[in-house]
């Protein structure tokens, strides 16, 4: 029973299905991760309340679950802040480790509006015009990633619409 609890503190449960036990780690987005017998369950919570299960079979389950995984995160607007690199906003098209691949990206030098990047990630800033966003590159690869904030569509409403700050007339 205290190995039960402490596994959850970490988010990690237990399932009993029948008589076979199977682990779940728990990733960043609130999806459960397990393997067992070259089969693999992805439980996820879309909202409370609401989980839904995907089940992988065969040899390659981690792979095929990995790759849904990813595919969830991909291609989609996210705030990821580099340990040296700083915040950057964009499409994420690559993760691999601390490495992501970012199109149309931006860095976010200063912002105001927001207390944190979680909630500038969610709500955005109340504050575009007190904000320091530079220019769009095309891509950008940043190899130190230590966190990825998927965006909400309030959020990249008003990033989106925070002027350029750049020293450069055109």
């Amino acid at each position: 029973m205290k190995k039960m609890k402490a596994l959850k503190k970490l988010g990690i449960k237990i399932v009993k299905k029948g008589c076979i036990y199977k682990t779940m780690a728990k990733n960043g987005d609130g999806k459960y991760i397990s393997k067992h017998h070259n089969a693999l369950y992805l439980t996820g919570i879309k909202k409370a309340g609401d989980t839904t299960t995907r089940y992988f079979s065969g040899a390659n389950a981690l792979e095929k679950a990995t790759e849904y995984l990813l595919n969830d995160y991909l291609n989609k607007k996210y705030i990821v802040r580099g340990d040296r690199s700083g915040l950057l906003y964009g499409t994420v098209v690559w993760i691999a480790g601390n490495t992501v691949l970012m199109k149309n990206a931006r860095r976010l030098w200063y912002w105001d509006g927001a207390n944190a990047v979680n909630e500038l990630a969610v709500h955005g800033t109340s504050k575009p015009n007190e904000c320091k966003f530079t220019v769009y590159v095309d891509s950008i690869v940043i190899m130190d990633a230590i966190e990825i904030n998927r965006c909400t569509e309030k959020a990249i409403k008003s990033i989106e619409g925070v002027g350029e700050w750049k020293k450069a007339k055109d």
